[in-house]
């Protein structure tokens, strides 16, 4: 009796550790940015024009549908959260320009100038800072596309 009590013991921590194990690595997939929150751990990635970080190539038709940033969290939209980033526009024929922008809804300026763009053209989104429900402000790695 004692030694299937043990044994019982042993396989309930070993799949106890199996599914924490699968679980953070289901959430480490698409978490490009982790917050500190103790109390509330989400991991967040933006998503522009539907594409996911590493999705860098953006088609003319793509630019011309764009409304807004999404922020995602754990693979849905995040909603309440603060976002403020810079939008970096360099065209093939020397031109640029660079562009603040505060929120999740992307300005006027930055629509009409991604709208421009042609094949060839590329355009950064930097200093990206997303702000949580808490209040907890996070940095988030640039992301470059380019135009085909």
């Amino acid at each position: 009796m004692r030694i299937k009590f043990s044994w019982l013991v042993v396989i309930f921590a070993a799949a106890s550790l199996v599914f924490s194990a699968c679980k953070a690595k289901r959430g480490a997939a698409s978490a490009n940015v982790r917050t500190l929150s103790v109390k509330y751990p989400k991991s967040y990635y933006l998503s522009f024009a539907g594409k996911n970080p590493e999705d860098t190539l953006i088609t003319t038709k793509e630019l011309a549908g764009v409304k807004n940033i999404k922020i995602m969290s754990d693979g849905k939209e995040a909603k309440n959260i603060g976002l403020k980033f810079t939008c970096t526009i360099i065209k093939t024929s020397g031109e640029s320009a660079q562009l603040q922008n505060d929120g999740a809804e992307i300005s006027s300026e930055i629509k009409d100038h991604l709208k421009s763009l042609q094949s060839g053209d590329k355009f950064t989104f930097e200093n990206i800072r997303i702000t949580t429900p808490e209040g907890q402000e996070t940095t988030y790695p640039s992301i470059t596309y380019a135009v085909k």
